[in-house]
């Protein structure tokens, strides 16, 4: 099954299920933070405010249901951080596929063999999910950008689509705004540092953070109408 396929059909069982009260609409979840010198854990809040078109959070009535899942560093600048791009790999300036972004050493892909921890209220539902799935190494494409009248060679970019960068959640996992919900990003990263190198259009500093990105479904005030709200562990974890 290809993932247009996939995606559809996943659609479609929401829909049987739920559609006589809501109907499931595709959305996402994103959330960034900053990644901090010698920390190796990191906790995802669906619900935090949020103040940009970059990100998106969990209402409290609402309900998620995610298909893919990834975790990527981007490298935010301070006067243009809607121009960020993700990737699914720790770029290391000169070692690999982009010029004018990345870390100046290679500590950073310690995040890539650690574990994310899924707890809803006081159930356990992803214990140790291996963080080394989430590493995507893309194809690698040219690229050359037209700066006035000069020809600007930008060096290799990559080339993916989000759902290339991220991987296939297979249970079905209803997250309800109304509950406890932690994901937890565990590496070690005692001693480690993350500089990123000057970059961006203007030569800044560009601050490395990471990105936890959820693609699925979005079922609006669904917490309103039950769903995923009950006390039994099946209403939250289940088989498509």
């Amino acid at each position: 099954m290809n993932t247009a396929d996939l995606i559809r059909s996943r659609y479609e069982r929401l829909h049987a299920e739920f559609g006589s009260i809501v109907t499931p609409e595709p959305s996402k979840i994103r959330i960034e933070v900053p990644l901090k010198d010698g920390v190796g854990q990191y906790r995802f809040d669906l619900k935090k405010v949020v103040v940009n078109d970059r990100e998106q959070g969990l209402d409290r009535n609402d309900v998620f249901v995610p298909t893919f899942m990834g975790i990527m560093f981007g490298f935010q600048s301070a006067t243009h951080p809607e121009t960020m791009s993700l990737y699914p790999f720790a770029p290391q300036v000169g070692a690999n596929l982009v010029a004018q972004e990345g870390f100046t050493n290679n500590h950073a892909n310690s995040l890539y063999n650690g574990k994310l921890t899924l707890q809803i209220d006081n159930q356990m539902i992803l214990n140790a999910y291996p963080t080394e799935n989430f590493k995507k190494v893309p194809e690698e494409q040219g690229c050359v950008i037209l700066d006035g009248e000069a020809l600007v060679n930008m060096g290799i970019q990559p080339e993916f689509t989000i759902q290339d960068a991220c991987e296939l959640v297979i249970p079905r996992i209803l997250i309800a705004g109304t509950r406890d919900i932690k994901f937890t990003l565990n590496f070690d990263a005692a001693g480690l540092t993350f500089p990123a190198a000057t970059g961006g259009a203007d030569g800044e500093t560009l601050t490395p953070v990471i990105v936890f990105y959820m693609d699925g479904f979005l079922m609006k005030n669904g917490c309103e109408k039950g769903i995923g709200t009950s006390d039994k562990i099946n209403s939250v974890v289940g088989n498509w």
